[in-house]
């Protein structure tokens, strides 16, 4: 197979899945994860932990040519994971029924996806984590568009601070990553690239080398076929995704 040469691919799976789907992802956690998983005290929210690590494994199993279960993470000091014995980078995020991933063998990344809701008091969520450049830009905007852009603001924030894998050390306050006339901002050498991930959810992906990139929209895991004895998946008209650029 030909690599694409796109720096990074962008995924979306659902989480709400009908229970036979849900066994087949749950079938491809690890031990440590479905012990995780049964921390949770309501079962909505277990179950969409299940679909989103499952969904994740999957991927990253298809990227690999392997098995799911043969996928191996460790983390960092930060909470960023990164695989075992593989130059394949990746992130991931979850908000309500829907997850984003974005997968690169060049570059790291990081991706935030959030769920528009009700904040009581948008300019002091504003003040409290945004840059003075984009608060500004934030109350220059009609009343009504001030809570999709304030959910996008953070997007953009959480993704290039879970691509640096620091956690949440870097004061958000201390640098631009929005602003309504650009879909993309660049921070210190990384690229923030809004993404569409549908209505009423805020996304976004970060990287390095990304300034000339349109990022499309995410490939749906949902819509595609997985096929588990070789650990690829498929659109359905049979065209394999993923692989590594040596392919």
């Amino acid at each position: 197979m030909t690599h694409s040469g796109a720096p990074l691919s962008l995924w979306s799976a659902p989480l709400d899945v009908p229970a036979s789907l849900l066994m087949e992802l749950e079938d491809c956690i690890s031990p440590e994860e479905s012990d995780r998983a049964g921390e949770f005290r309501q079962a909505l929210d277990r179950d969409r932990f299940v679909a989103a690590t499952g969904w994740l494994r999957r991927l990253l199993a298809s990227q690999l040519r392997g098995d799911a279960h043969d996928v191996r993470f460790v983390t960092n000091e930060g909470a960023k994971p990164s695989l075992i014995d593989s130059d394949l980078r990746f992130n991931a995020s979850r908000s309500a029924g829907v997850a984003l991933y974005a997968t690169s063998w060049t570059t790291e990344v990081g991706v935030d996806i959030e769920q528009v809701r009700d904040i009581a008091d948008v300019d002091g969520f504003a003040e409290r984590f945004f840059s003075v450049a984009e608060q500004s830009a934030l109350a220059a905007l009609a009343p009504t568009d001030r809570l999709a852009a304030s959910f996008q603001c953070w997007a953009n924030k959480e993704a290039y601070v879970k691509g640096l894998g620091v956690g949440l050390t870097v004061s958000l306050q201390r640098f631009d990553s929005w602003s309504s006339d650009s879909a993309h901002s660049t921070v210190d050498g990384w690229t923030i690239h809004q993404v569409d991930a549908g209505f009423g959810f805020a996304a976004a992906v970060a990287g390095t080398g990304l300034s000339g990139w349109v990022p499309p929209p995410p490939v749906s895991l949902g819509s595609l076929k997985f096929d588990p004895s070789t650990g690829t998946i498929e659109r359905l008209s049979g065209e394999a995704l993923g692989g590594s650029p040596e392919e």
